[in-house]
Order: C-alpha cells, then sequence, then structure tokens
C-alpha cells in the first residue's frame, strides 16, 4: 500500500514525509475507512487512494503532525470514501439500488423475486417492461410513494395505477419462472 505511494515521492523529505504520515495516521484512517465502507476491501483502496493523493500533494504539508495536517489527511481520505460510495451506488442496477436504499420492501413478491431469481435477469426483465409499466413501478418502489401520489403525478386514476402496478409484477414474476 505504501510503496506505490513512496514511488510517487521524489525527494527523501517527502519520503521522509509521507513515512510520518503514514506511521501517524494509519490505524486512524483505516479505522475510520471500516466504519464507513463496512468491507475489508473497500476500507484498503480508499485508505490507498488517500495515500496516492497525499504522495502527490506532499507539498501541501509542512508539518506531518501538525492539527492542519491530521485535518487534511482526514479531509483526503473523507473524499476517497466518498467517490467509492458513489462508484458504489452508481454501478448497483436496480434492484441492488432498492435493496441498498430502502432494506427490505413491503412487498412480498418483490422480496421473493429479490431473493430467489438472479439480479440479472430481473434487471433485463423489468428493462423489458412497456415504458408506463417500468416508471409506475419504480416510482412505487424506488421513491416509495403512494398509488395516489402516482396517480397525481402521471394523471391516470388510482385504480389504473394499480392495476398496471401489479401487472408490472406479474410480468415479472412471470418472466422469472419461465428462466
Amino acid at each position: 500500500m505504501l510503496l506505490l505511494a513512496l514511488s510517487i515521492v521524489n525527494t527523501p523529505e517527502e519520503r521522509s514525509k509521507l513515512l510520518e504520515i503514514y506511521d501517524h495516521y494509519f490505524l486512524q484512517m483505516y479505522n475510520y475507512a471500516i466504519s464507513r465502507l463496512k468491507t475489508k476491501p473497500e476500507a484498503e483502496d480508499a485508505v490507498q487512494e488517500a495515500f496516492l493523493a497525499l504522495a502527490i500533494n506532499i507539498n501541501k504539508i509542512e508539518d506531518p503532525l501538525s492539527l492542519a495536517a491530521a485535518g487534511y489527511v482526514m479531509t483526503t481520505l473523507k473524499n476517497k470514501i466518498i467517490d467509492i460510495q458513489r462508484k458504489k451506488k452508481r454501478d448497483m442496477n436496480i434492484m441492488e439500488r432498492i435493496e441498498y436504499e430502502y432494506g427490505e420492501t413491503d412487498d412480498n413478491t418483490i422480496n421473493f423475486l429479490i431473493k430467489n431469481e438472479q439480479k440479472e435477469q430481473l434487471r433485463k426483465s423489468v428493462k423489458a417492461l412497456k415504458s408506463s409499466e417500468r416508471h409506475i413501478l419504480l416510482m412505487r418502489l424506488y421513491e416509495e410513494r403512494s398509488f395516489e401520489e402516482i396517480a397525481k403525478l402521471t394523471g391516470i386514476n388510482e385504480g389504473n395505477v394499480k392495476n398496471v402496478y401489479y401487472r408490472a409484477l406479474e410480468k415479472l414474476r412471470k418472466s422469472l419462472e419461465d428462466i
């Protein structure tokens, strides 16, 4: 982890600063990254990315043990954690995002689909729905809107919104049963 960052710095003074930062802050950085990201590989990635950024900008740190340096180090780490979280969220398909954002939904059919069918096939099935069905399904599940709210937003009466929603769920169920 440190070797790559050390290979970036040019002078012995810069190496010394980076080693001092590593010795003084590594454990604190790693523990903070674990608390935010929850997995060791992601925490290690965040800390490594932070050290690479610190190595590139080592000239901005005068005294590695100063309060200003501590703030700079932790801010750099926080930014790397945010980058990892954004990338993770961006990479999720829609059903993973529903699980990530809201945990378990109240709808037993969707819970069954998420738990028992391959998520990739579910993504393809959602994509194959009519635009109006997909739109209503996502507003109900992803945005957690009530049928009444969806009806007002789409201009469709509430009964028809429910019909479209349940028809979309049934299409998903059948699509996944066929596989």
